[in-house]
C-alpha cells in the first residue's frame, strides 16, 4: 500500500498545481497580444538577417566586384538557399 501512496501522491499533487496553474491563467486582451505578436515578428526578422548573411558569408562571396557587376541576385544564387535542388544558373 506504501508503495501506491508514493506513486499515487506526486501525481495527485501535480494534477492540483495544474489545475491550480489554470485557473490563474488568461487569455491575452487584444494588446497584450499585438505586443507579443510584434515582438515575435521582430524576432523572426532578425534571425532571418543573422541566417541569411550568415549562408552568403559561408558560400564565399567575397568579390566584390562580382556582387557589383551582377548584383544581389548573384548573391542570392551564390547563398544556395535550395542546396537539395538543381539550379540553372545563368550569369
Amino acid at each position: 500500500m506504501d508503495a501506491i501512496e508514493s506513486v499515487v501522491d506526486p501525481l495527485r499533487d501535480f494534477a492540483k498545481d495544474s489545475v491550480r496553474l489554470v485557473k490563474r491563467c488568461h487569455k491575452p486582451d487584444r494588446k497584450e497580444f499585438t505586443k507579443v505578436a510584434f515582438r515575435t515578428t521582430i524576432g523572426f526578422v532578425i534571425m532571418g538577417f543573422v541566417g541569411f548573411f550568415r549562408r552568403v558569408h559561408e558560400s564565399g562571396v567575397s568579390d566584390h566586384d562580382r556582387i557589383r557587376y551582377y548584383g544581389i541576385r548573384w548573391v542570392l544564387r551564390q547563398a544556395h538557399l535550395h542546396p537539395h535542388q538543381q539550379h540553372h544558373h545563368r550569369i
